[in-house]
């Protein structure tokens, strides 16, 4: 962040900044300043979907504004339909909201390796997921697991 910082002083808040400082605020679980840098990039620039509005959706899930967090979800999804993350962050929301069918879903779009992959270790240690996004991914992969009667 310092380097952000000194980063912004030196060349004004561009959005390339904006965006990464807004990032290493939800990495850090700093959700509030996270949405907020967030909102302000989207409010000053393209309103096409762009990779960290998936960091975004998980923003607000974390800020208890998982409405708003399906559509800029959605948003992405529609612009990288192959992106692995999404799909598995897709489960996480659907089932914070209830819609195991929709999580369900998205899960099933899966590579085999890709399921393997995105562990719920993987995604809190290495992709910083918040504890909201965890507790639901866990949730998820519980009834997946009880549906086939796998221990997971």
């Amino acid at each position: 962040m310092k380097d952000l910082d000194k980063a912004e002083k030196i060349s004004g808040s561009s959005p390339s900044i904006l965006t990464n400082k807004a990032v290493a605020l939800s990495n850090s679980g700093n959700w509030e300043a996270s949405c907020a840098l967030f909102e302000r990039v989207i409010s000053s620039g393209d309103r096409d979907a762009l990779p960290w509005w998936l960091r975004y959706a998980m923003s607000l899930l974390e800020t208890s504004r998982s409405t708003e967090a399906v559509a800029y979800l959605q948003r992405t999804l529609n612009r990288f339909p192959n992106e692995a993350e999404c799909k598995v962050f897709a489960s996480a929301l659907y089932t914070e909201l209830g819609l195991q069918r929709e999580a369900s879903t998205y899960w099933l779009q899966l590579s085999a390796d890709d399921r393997e992959l995105y562990s719920v270790q993987f995604v809190r240690d290495r992709l910083h997921w918040g504890p909201r996004a965890v507790r639901s991914y866990e949730q998820f992969l519980s009834t997946q697991g009880s549906r086939r009667g796998i221990q997971l």
